[in-house]
């Protein structure tokens, strides 16, 4: 698994935030550029390495809308940016109760978004 995330995953990650640089979820408080990769479908869903490498299952975000993400799995799932790995989607109140915070530029980032 180490050779796939080395030789494939990497790659492929570097590929996707080149070629959607704007963060894909643009929730509140969204920090617009993309510097995450978020796998909609769990790896735990799939045989071992084929989540991770599916183009279709990867979401560009920035960190903040990532996090929240995380954070909040049956809301990013009835938004479409999560699946259960079970395949059902629950009934959740759709307005996040809790939203990432804003982020600032580094002022020494010569592009920061």
């Amino acid at each position: 698994m180490a050779a796939i995330y080395r030789d494939e995953r990497v790659p492929l990650v570097e590929m996707v935030l080149t070629s959607r640089p704007w963060c894909e979820a643009q929730l509140p408080g969204c920090g617009g550029r993309s510097t995450d990769v978020h796998e909609r479908a769990p790896r735990s869903a799939h045989r071992p390495g084929v989540a991770m490498l599916d183009r279709e299952n990867l979401v560009a975000l920035c960190h903040p809308c990532h996090a929240w993400i995380t954070d909040h799995p049956a809301e990013a799932i009835a938004a479409g940016l999560s699946m259960s790995r079970h395949g059902y989607v629950p009934y959740v109140d759709t307005q996040p109760a809790i939203v990432p915070t804003a982020v600032t530029p580094d002022p020494t980032d010569p592009d920061p978004w």
